[in-house]
């Protein structure tokens, strides 16, 4: 997770730069979340990090926030593009955007309506990503945009 990476480098003493969490679930709890999104860097700028997010994509939100029954904190500043356009992004950026009962972004979808399947087009189909596709994984209903040997992708030897 690149959260957590910042979080860690910060600890370490390097000068994290704005960062991008693309696609990804929740890595920690609410206190860790607060502090990674609301104090780790508000001395240097206003948002940690931005938090991309693609159409309905159910990962942005697994597993479930402390608002809907779950013990996690939530990202705060959201980019979410809603199709293949990326001219086209939607900023959630205000506190309401990242409360309880925020439609912004990946938000705008009940829990029902979200994909939680992985590969998935929402998931996969980043509208910047080369191909417009940001998966290595396999099967995937269409030809792969890289030419990397599946063990690129799920591990073990590679063929001689």
């Amino acid at each position: 997770f690149a959260t957590l990476a910042a979080y860690f480098l910060h600890r370490a003493g390097f000068d994290v730069q704005l960062s991008w969490a693309i696609g990804a679930g929740r890595p920690g709890n609410q206190a860790l979340m607060d502090f990674i999104l609301g104090r780790m860097v508000a001395d240097q700028r206003p948002v940690a990090l931005w938090h991309v997010t693609h159409a309905n994509d159910g990962i942005p939100r697994w597993p479930k926030s402390h608002y809907a029954g779950g013990h996690l904190g939530r990202y705060r500043h959201q980019v979410w593009f809603r199709g293949e356009d990326p001219r086209e992004p939607t900023f959630c950026a205000q506190p309401e955007d990242w409360g309880p009962n925020s439609t912004c972004g990946v938000f705008a979808f009940s829990r029902g309506a979200l994909d939680f399947g992985v590969p998935n087009p929402a998931h996969c189909g980043l509208p910047f990503a080369p191909s417009q596709r940001m998966c290595f994984s396999y099967p995937w209903p269409f030809p792969a945009p890289y030419n990397v040997p599946r063990q690129c992708v799920t591990g073990g030897a590679l063929p001689s």
